[in-house]
């Protein structure tokens, strides 16, 4: 029977410069233990595999494993969380106010990206043993797109000025923003990495700009024509192109801060 595909999440943390010995060394118990149980996982079945066996195979006993991962389930969406911190490290650095924030976001993506390189390997272990407990990846990926579109939204908001709840529009683009980067790392990964990473991240760009440009130019003709009709209240919307939505940007006809 034929697998369910598991989505690709976010690149891994590394040690931090001030560990000392001791957390080195936990850090690489807990590495051994999550590394060996998505061997396990990939090769017989996230249900079919017992924390006794993880811990044989990892040459610990099960009361370890269990200090580490106190569920079967934590092993599996370890990685995930770590990644999304990562994540989330880089989008905190950005200064909305510094330069358009959106050209910021580009430039974490492109940085990340040889982070992702580093780690295919473990991005296509991790994603052959998730396939095997497709509810958990549900489950990870819906703690991403939560967390992630918060943060890009605080950031988008911040850079158009606006109050994020009493105005939908720094929602609706982070969400758009969100989804084009998770949909560019799992078309890599299901390439096993062979495209150029960096190529795949700057079309994504160029698309979602050009797109949002055209969407805009669209936006502001139809605006005109209903002023001239003498209904300035009407525009006419040209329907979603598949995808999502597209950058953000300064509304048509309007003064904006640039996201």
């Amino acid at each position: 029977m034929e697998l369910p595909r598991a989505r690709v999440l976010l690149p891994d943390g590394g040690a931090s410069a001030c560990e000392g010995g001791w957390e080195r060394r936990r850090r690489r118990i807990a590495a051994n233990i999550e590394e060996v149980a998505l061997r396990l996982f990939a090769e017989s079945g996230f249900r079919n595999v017992t924390v006794d066996e993880i811990a044989a195979a990892s040459h610990v006993s099960s009361r370890t494993v269990a200090r580490y991962f106190p569920a079967k389930m934590d092993i599996l969406l370890a990685k995930p969380r770590r990644s999304i911190e990562v994540v989330l490290q880089a989008l905190r650095r950005i200064d909305p106010a510094e330069r358009p924030v959106l050209r910021s976001v580009w430039q974490v993506w492109m940085e990340l990206a040889a982070q992702y390189r580093d780690e295919l390997g473990s991005l296509l272990l991790w994603t052959r043993a998730a396939a095997t407990a497709p509810e958990y990846v549900a489950l990870a990926l819906g703690e991403q797109h939560l967390v992630l579109s918060e943060a890009y939204k605080e950031l988008i908001a911040g850079a158009l000025g606006t109050d994020p709840a009493s105005d939908i529009k720094a929602e609706v683009l982070a969400a758009a923003v969100e989804a084009a980067g998770r949909a560019v790392l799992q078309f890599w990964v299901d390439q096993k990495g062979e495209p150029d990473l960096e190529r795949l991240f700057a079309s994504a760009i160029s698309a979602l700009t050009r797109e949002f440009a055209a969407a805009g130019a669209a936006g502001s003709a139809a605006g005109a024509a209903g002023s001239a009709a003498g209904r300035p209240g009407v525009v006419k919307r040209r329907p979603a192109a598949p995808g999502g939505p597209a950058t953000p940007g300064a509304e048509p006809g309007r003064s904006h801060r640039r996201a």
